[in-house]
């Protein structure tokens, strides 16, 4: 405590002491007297709560022993990628392009850049074009999904069919 704290105290007690004086019926007095323990026990205890919870607020308890291992939870879908550091599917670009050559009958080359020195001729220059452009689009989703790579792949190979 502070030396200011304690001189306050002291001045309670001493004006109670001083008051306690003008009382002459010895009852009273003695009412008064106990009146004042109890205010002062009161007081303590309030003084003693807030001081060990400041100090004990942020202290982790002391760990116990471990319980009994519980039942197992239920089993995850399976592949998904939320809590890796590295989500999304790996050499996605190559396995599109593999799909699109199969599905278009293009060469690799040719799909991954359509011009007239990686394709055979105009017109599979020009049916190219656009599929590389969904290749480069579904490329972009590969690298930030959270699906399993075979869900992917199984999209890929519908949507293609679909615009085919």
């Amino acid at each position: 405590m502070e030396l200011t704290t304690v001189l306050i105290i002291v001045l309670v007690y001493l004006t109670c002491i001083t008051i306690s004086l003008f009382i002459e019926e010895m009852k009273l007095r003695l009412a008064f007297y106990l009146l004042v323990g109890l205010g002062t026990l009161c007081f303590i205890n309030i003084y003693l709560t807030i001081t060990y919870y400041i100090k004990l607020r942020n202290d982790p308890g002391v760990p116990g022993v471990q319980g009994p291992k519980g039942p197992r939870g239920v089993r995850g879908d399976p592949g998904k990628c939320s809590y890796s550091s590295s989500c999304g599917i790996q050499n996605a670009r190559g396995k599109i392009l593999n799909i699109a050559k199969n599905v278009y009958d293009i060469d690799t080359k040719c799909l991954d850049n359509p011009s007239l020195k990686t394709c055979s001729d105009k017109d599979t220059m020009d049916k190219a074009n656009p599929v590389s452009d969904q290749i480069d689009m579904l490329e972009q989703i590969a690298k930030t999904s959270t699906m399993s790579e075979e869900e992917f792949i199984r999209k890929i190979r519908s949507s293609f069919k679909e615009t085919n």
